[in-house]
């Protein structure tokens, strides 16, 4: 009966690969081929296939009418057409990195996540409401209340797209120096908060992982690896304390990740 059902499970797995790998989505094919099956992602095939990635009407949305959009701070975070969100995506689907075209996005994107602001730091000890926030990071009971997956996506999509320089390092030192004793980050304003938030630390520890793969900055590796126990040691959904799933939409994936 075990055996049976090895069997059948092997079938569908094996089924529904092969489905993925025949998706009329190039992004797809690649996710598949690299994510699941292993391809090298510098491979002649894997390079092949975010040509057509590069060619898609997805990725062409993604980019069209960049060069006549205002490039002002403001529209950086717009949901899902400001240019933080493009290059989120297009690093999602896999677009081939070191397109010099999306220089104007990045820069757009580092001057918004980098701006004075984030270098301005006021100690409370109340909550503090978020209309205060161009007045600097709060630290309340210690703790930097920093929304870290704004500059963690940011580092993470400007590095997967090959576009990664020394003013985006500083995207990696300013999540370093708000990470929590836990390992994470959070922008919960309430002095009671003292855990790291999942939404805020996923993003934040892919993108110093990324960048330490590229730059081989040991801080940042150390940071992204402290940062994963905030998930490891919750076996990735459930609560510490009792074993429990700490949301039922943990339990649904769902893409992309955020």
């Amino acid at each position: 009966m075990r055996q049976a059902r090895k069997a059948i499970v092997k079938r569908n797995r094996s089924s529904t690969i092969d489905a993925l790998l025949h998706s009329d989505e190039p992004s797809i094919r690649w996710k598949t081929i690299v994510g699941v099956l292993g391809e090298d992602p510098h491979s002649r095939k894997s390079k092949e296939l975010q040509e057509e990635i590069r060619k898609s009407a997805r990725a062409k949305a993604l980019i069209a009418g960049r060069d006549q959009r205002a490039v002002r701070e403001k529209y950086v975070y717009a949901n899902w057409r400001g240019a933080h969100w493009s290059l989120a995506m297009l690093a999602e689907i896999g677009y081939p990195a070191g397109d010099t075209e999306l220089l104007p996005m990045r820069d757009q994107v580092l001057d918004c996540w980098l701006n004075d602001s984030f270098y301005m730091e006021f100690e409370s000890k109340s909550a503090v409401p978020k209309h205060r926030s161009g007045e600097g990071v709060p630290i309340i009971q210690g703790r930097y209340r920093r929304c870290a997956s704004q500059q963690g996506n940011a580092l993470y999509s400007i590095t997967r797209l090959g576009l990664a320089d020394k003013k985006s390092d500083a995207l990696a030192e300013r999540l370093m120096h708000w990470q929590w004793p836990d390992g994470g980050w959070n922008c919960d304003r309430k002095p009671s908060a003292h855990i790291s938030s999942f939404n805020e630390s996923l993003l934040p520890m892919l993108g110093l992982a990324a960048h330490a793969e590229r730059s081989g900055d040991d801080a940042a590796r150390a940071a992204a690896m402290k940062a994963s126990e905030v998930f490891l040691c919750r076996s990735l959904f459930k609560r510490r304390t009792d074993g429990t799933v700490i949301s039922p939409h943990m339990l649904r994936p769902k893409f992309p990740r955020y």
